[in-house]
């Protein structure tokens, strides 16, 4: 940035003041010595100062009235003017006499309380970021536990539906095999022309066994101690009537 011309600074500044820059700039800067370069940085501190303060003040009082901030045109300059001025000085005294350059000012307490709280709101911001990133791996994690959970139960209904079909398949084989008909000539029973009568059968089982008494020479199937124990029984009963 080129500095303000000396015109406009002769134009805006008092003569003590455009001397000042003037003893800022090439030649007369590296004319003085050490000393002087210390005074005149100090007196060009006190005026850049002083009009920034009157440039801020100026700032607020039109901000107030019109809403928006803007201080006069010749007090901003004279902030520039002077601002040009400290930097020259004191980057010559750095220069010459580098053990006096003005060391910067420690940091006021509200300027450290804002940093600590742009620290803070870091920190909580990526703590922040931390969680939330945390939060969407567990629901990942979580659907696709579902999502297994889901497959599995699905695979078990569908072996369970094949095991059904397969035992009842295998159920209708057996009833087929056990409801099979059975043919006239294995049971007798199924002919429609063959009836069983069960008095005539009895009848006929007990004529067979006295063709087979008659045929062995005996007249009953009573032996024959039996039948005279019987007799002498009777004989008994009768001698006591």
């Amino acid at each position: 940035m080129m500095p303000v011309p000396a015109a406009k600074v002769k134009e805006v500044c008092s003569t003590q003041e455009a001397k000042l820059v003037r003893s800022s700039r090439r030649p007369e800067l590296g004319k003085l010595t050490p000393s002087q370069v210390k005074q005149h940085a100090a007196r060009a501190r006190k005026l850049y100062e002083k009009w920034l303060a009157l440039s801020r003040e100026q700032s607020r009082a039109k901000s107030k009235k019109t809403g928006f901030g803007d201080s006069q045109a010749n007090t901003k300059l004279k902030v520039e003017i002077f601002g040009d001025a400290l930097k020259s000085f004191e980057a010559e005294l750095a220069k010459i006499d580098p053990q006096s350059t003005p060391k910067k000012k420690a940091k006021t307490k509200k300027a450290r309380s804002a940093g600590h709280r742009a620290a803070r709101a870091e920190v909580r911001a990526k703590l922040r970021a931390e969680v939330d990133s945390e939060k969407e791996s567990s629901k990942a994690s979580v659907k696709k536990k579902a999502k297994k959970k889901a497959a599995k139960e699905s695979t078990t209904k569908e072996l369970e539906k094949t095991a059904k079909k397969k035992s009842a398949s295998s159920k209708k084989k057996v009833s087929k095999k056990s409801t099979k008909k059975i043919s006239p000539a294995s049971n007798p029973t199924s002919n429609p022309g063959l009836t069983v009568n069960k008095k005539k059968s009895r009848k006929a089982t007990t004529a067979a066994k006295k063709a087979r008494i008659s045929r062995s020479g005996l007249t009953s199937r009573v032996a024959g101690h039996v039948s005279a124990r019987g007799k002498r029984a009777q004989a008994a009963r009768d001698s006591r009537n």
